[in-house]
């Protein structure tokens, strides 16, 4: 039997490949309206989470920025320690 795969999502996850579809769509039933960029960009807030989808996502790689600035501390911190171990046991 060969049973899909579910992938675990964070909770509030958006897909963001489904809204950017959902805009495409969205925008093609517009276009026989005539409507400026910024209704459109009104309705394409109000009908779709698109927004809120890029901004979790940019919410996403300032996490992964910092943690990795985090990392980058512990591990010169700990190579230091490690370097004042080795010279403690060299003498």
């Amino acid at each position: 039997m060969n049973a899909a795969v579910e992938t675990k999502r964070p909770k509030g996850w958006i897909d963001p490949i489904r809204e950017a579809e959902a805009v495409k769509a969205l925008r093609e039933s517009l276009a026989s309206i005539e409507l400026d960029e910024g209704e459109v960009a009104d309705l394409i807030e109000g009908e779709t989470s698109l927004f809120e989808a890029i901004d979790k996502l940019l919410a996403r790689m300032v996490d992964a920025h910092l943690m990795l600035d985090g990392i980058k501390a512990a591990t010169e911190r700990l190579q230091a320690r490690r370097e004042r171990f080795e010279r403690a046991v060299e003498t």
